[in-house]
C-alpha cells in the first residue's frame, strides 16, 4: 500500500514530466510560411516546404526558435530560373510577410545569437514536384562519371533524402540543346547498406534526368512509360516523376527522373564469359536503326561495352531476317524471334504518343539468354 507522502511525490512527478513534455512540444524550434508548417532538418541544416499549388510568392513567415534571442535573417539565393547577383542579408520578424519571388525558391535563412550563428538551406516550392540538388567538386562531362552528392527535397518526408553518395555524367549530348540530361548512379551501400528508395520507385540504383528538350508539352515520355507500364503487369517500363533540378546550387529547370534500362529492370540474368549466349539489350539512339543499316543506330547496353565487349550477333541475326528473309521465311521464323504481343504494344504506343515520326528512334529491344527467348520491345527516353 503506497502512503499518502509516496503518492503525493508521484503525483508531483507526474506532473514534472507532463510539463517538461509540453514545453517541449510547445516552445521547440518551428518555422511555417503561409500557414504550412516546415520540416526542419537540423542535422543537415535544411529548411523545406511545400506551399498548395498557385500560392502567391508574397507569404506571412511565422517562427520560433527555443532559446534564441529570435534575430533571424534571410539571404535569397535564387527563385525559379534567376539567381540572385548580389545576395544580402536581411532581418526577418515572426508575422511579417516575405516575398518569396517565384513557385520555387532557395534562401539562406540565419539564425544568430550572441554565441553562434545557424546556417539553414531554406527550399521552398508550390505543388507536389520534389526537388533535386546535386553537388559535385568536378566539372561534369558526358564520360567519365564523377563523384557527387544528391538530396531529395519531397512533400513526402518518407522521400526526403540527403547527401547521397552518388556518380553522374552528362547523356544525349547534342550541340543544338542546351539543356543537359544526366544519368545519375546511387553508390552502393551509401544507405544502411542497401540502394535507396527514391520517389515511390523500386530500390534501385540507377537513374535518368531527361531533359525532354526536344518535347515542348514535356509529357510524350511520361506518357509513354506509364502507357506501357499499363499494357503488363511485368513493369516492362521505367517508373518516372517530374522532378526541379539545382546542379552545384544553380537552378537547371523541370527534369523527367526515371530508373535507368538495364537487366535489373527486365529481369535478365548477368552476363558470364562462359556462357554461348548472353542477355542482350539495345537502345535505339538515332533514325537509321531501322534495322536496314544493321547495328548502326543502335547503342549496345547489355552486356556493357565497356567492360564486356561488343556482342552484336543477336541484333544482326534479327536485322537479316527483317531485311533478307523471303516473305514466307519471315513469316515462319518471325515469332520465334521477336514477342509479337510486345511489337503491338510498342506500336499502339507510339500512336497513341503521337510519335509515330520516330518510332526507330524510340524503344529498347531485349533479349534473355534462356532457351528460345524472343525479342521485346521497351519504350525509349528520347
Amino acid at each position: 500500500m503506497f502512503k499518502k507522502k509516496d503518492l503525493l511525490m508521484i503525483l508531483v512527478l507526474c506532473a514534472v514530466l507532463v510539463s517538461s513534455l509540453l514545453f517541449i512540444i510547445f516552445t521547440r524550434d518551428y518555422i511555417s510560411i503561409g500557414g504550412v508548417r516546415a520540416d526542419i532538418d537540423d542535422k543537415n541544416r535544411t529548411i523545406y516546404v511545400s506551399l498548395p499549388e498557385g500560392s502567391l510568392p508574397d507569404q506571412k513567415i511565422q517562427f520560433n526558435f527555443l532559446f534564441k534571442n529570435n534575430n533571424v535573417f534571410i539571404k535569397k539565393l535564387s527563385y525559379g530560373p534567376k539567381e540572385i547577383e548580389d545576395p544580402s542579408e536581411e532581418k526577418i520578424e515572426s508575422g511579417t510577410f516575405i516575398d518569396l519571388g517565384g513557385y520555387i525558391s532557395h534562401s539562406k535563412l540565419i539564425v544568430r545569437s550572441a554565441f553562434s550563428d545557424i546556417e539553414y538551406d531554406l527550399w521552398v516550392t508550390t505543388g507536389d514536384v520534389p526537388i533535386i540538388t546535386i553537388e559535385s567538386d568536378y566539372k561534369i562531362v558526358d564520360e567519365p562519371k564523377v563523384d557527387s552528392t544528391i538530396s531529395i527535397l519531397s512533400a513526402d518526408s518518407g522521400h526526403r533524402k540527403y547527401n547521397i553518395a552518388s556518380e553522374i555524367e552528362l547523356i544525349d549530348v547534342w550541340e543544338d540543346i542546351p539543356k543537359e540530361s544526366y544519368s545519375l548512379n546511387i553508390k552502393e551501400n551509401s544507405i544502411t547498406g542497401d540502394a535507396p528508395e527514391i520517389l515511390d520507385f523500386k530500390t534501385s540504383n540507377r537513374f535518368r534526368l531527361s531533359s525532354s528538350y526536344t518535347d515542348r508539352s514535356f509529357l510524350r515520355q511520361k506518357l509513354a512509360y506509364d502507357i506501357f507500364r499499363q499494357f503488363s503487369d511485368k513493369d516492362l517500363a521505367p517508373e518516372s516523376r517530374y522532378a526541379e533540378l539545382y546542379v552545384n546550387n544553380s537552378y537547371k529547370g523541370l527534369y523527367l527522373i526515371s530508373e535507368r534500362v538495364d537487366r535489373n529492370m527486365f529481369s535478365l540474368s548477368n552476363y558470364k564469359k562462359s556462357q554461348d549466349t548472353h542477355s542482350v539489350i539495345y537502345e535505339a539512339v538515332n533514325s537509321k536503326a531501322d534495322f536496314t543499316n544493321g547495328e548502326e543506330g543502335f547503342s549496345q547496353v547489355e552486356p556493357d561495352m565497356d567492360t564486356d565487349g561488343p556482342y552484336p550477333g543477336p541484333l544482326l541475326k534479327l536485322a537479316d531476317l527483317i531485311v533478307n528473309a523471303e516473305r514466307k521465311e519471315f513469316l515462319k521464323d518471325i515469332e520465334d524471334m521477336v514477342d509479337m504481343e510486345s511489337v503491338l504494344d510498342n506500336h499502339i504506343l507510339f500512336l497513341l504518343a503521337g510519335c509515330t515520326e520516330e518510332q526507330a528512334s524510340n524503344n529498347y529491344i531485349y533479349r534473355g539468354n534462356e532457351n528460345g527467348a524472343r525479342f521485346s520491345f521497351s519504350p525509349g527516353s528520347h
